[in-house]
């Protein structure tokens, strides 16, 4: 009588390659960050509506030196620019928000 063997070498082997697959895809996706820098308006209005007022103080307040201690206020940013932005950002969902820097300050001032 013959002993019979299995061989288990060729379900290890799939289950490794699905694995190793598996968590070079979480890699990918946990390299992609997106930051304001790098934000789409098309991003912008998919976001979380709390996150908007942070990211717009975010991109109005970088690398901006304002005169006498002046800054741009929070309440400002929420009920004012955010929903402008929205409405612009609809029409440019490709665009950059920081791309939109200079016109967001002119949108407070309307």
């Amino acid at each position: 009588m013959k002993n019979k063997k299995t061989f288990m070498g060729g379900p290890v082997l799939v289950l490794t390659l699905v694995l190793a697959g598996n968590a070079y895809a979480q890699e990918l996706t946990m390299t992609t960050v997106t930051t304001p820098e790098t934000m789409t308006c098309h991003e912008f209005t998919q976001m979380n509506p709390k996150a908007m007022t942070p990211v717009m103080v975010w991109v109005t307040n970088k690398d901006r030196d304002y005169k006498n201690g002046d800054y741009v206020d929070w309440r400002t940013v929420q009920t004012v620019m955010v929903p402008k932005v929205i409405k612009v950002c609809k029409k440019e969902p490709g665009k950059k928000i920081v791309e939109f820097r200079n016109q967001i300050q002119e949108l407070v001032s309307e």
